[in-house]
């Protein structure tokens, strides 16, 4: 798949982000299939990073409501999208 559709795919996973409020585990299945789609060297390094990105979110995620923090949700939202943000601009780079 070429660099176009896989930005594509980046600029609905931030619509979604932004239309859907938390909708991150959408987020994170698009970057998901972007990243698997790459052929890049440097692809493993996203992948690790969207791995431990994932882990956080759902870790806090699926806490019970009374011990579950907005804020640290809130803040992997963030790096959520500005993980997406930089997935794109790699991808679309030429060269890569």
């Amino acid at each position: 798949m070429g660099g176009d559709k896989v930005l594509e795919c980046m600029v609905i996973a931030a619509l979604l982000f932004w239309v859907g409020g938390i909708m991150v585990s959408s987020i994170l299945n698009i970057i998901s299939a972007a990243l698997s789609i790459w052929e890049h060297k440097e692809r493993t390094k996203y992948q690790a990073e969207l791995k431990k990105l994932k882990e956080d979110f759902y870790a806090e995620y699926n806490k019970p409501l009374e011990i579950r923090s907005d804020a640290i949700l809130d803040n992997l939202n963030r790096r959520v999208l500005i993980f997406a943000d930089t997935v794109a601009a790699a991808i679309g780079t030429p060269n890569s």
